[in-house]
């Protein structure tokens, strides 16, 4: 391809109005396609350490696919992981705010208080019916 061609199409500068703690990674441009990658810091497990999350906003250059863009999410991504396309910037924007939003709550939500409580209920009630088990386990075999 010639420098012509390669300069033929421009990529969008995309930066909305994000909700608090998303920022921008980064923005590859390539001849075909440019890649937006927006991430955030969340604990996907109470215990855990803090970790990126990532959402990816890609806009294709015109006339190389039915679509004009697309919105993945990362492996912690909510609502999914899945590849959503879009004909329009306003469409794949809302989209895009959604799944920030939505990915907000579930970490506010598994952060929470009340979910941290009934994990450790669970988990307290899976020792106490091993610690059961075990002592049947040493009645029987004594």
């Amino acid at each position: 391809m010639n420098n012509k061609q390669e300069r033929s199409w421009e990529p969008l500068v995309f930066r909305p109005e994000r909700p608090a703690g998303w920022e921008v990674l980064e923005q590859i441009d390539g001849v075909r396609n440019s890649y937006i990658s927006f991430y955030r810091w969340g604990k996907i497990h109470h215990n855990g350490e803090p970790q990126r999350i990532f959402l990816i906003f890609c806009e294709f250059k015109p006339g190389t696919q039915n679509y004009s863009y697309s919105v993945r999410g990362g492996r912690h991504a909510k609502p999914d992981e899945s590849l959503k396309q879009f004909k329009d910037l306003k469409s794949a924007t809302d989209y895009l705010i959604y799944a920030m939003e939505s990915t907000d709550r579930w970490i506010e939500e598994i952060n929470s208080e009340k979910y941290v409580k009934a994990y450790n209920d669970r988990i307290a009630k899976l020792v106490a019916e091993h610690e059961k088990r075990e002592a049947r386990m040493k009645e029987a075999f004594e």
